[in-house]
């Protein structure tokens, strides 16, 4: 996380905004969870703490 950080204070450059959806999709959002039957649930896990 904190190498993120860094990134967002570089200055911009072509393709920053590409790179930063590209993490943020990848690492930063919830996983996606199948369950019975047949859903697509975004489980938060701040929810369960």
């Amino acid at each position: 996380m904190s190498l993120y950080k860094h990134f967002l204070k570089l200055p911009n450059f072509k393709g920053k905004a590409r790179f930063q959806h590209y993490i943020r999709e990848t690492f930063l959002a919830p996983k996606k969870t199948f369950v019975k039957p047949g859903f697509w649930m975004e489980i938060d896990p701040y929810d369960y703490t």
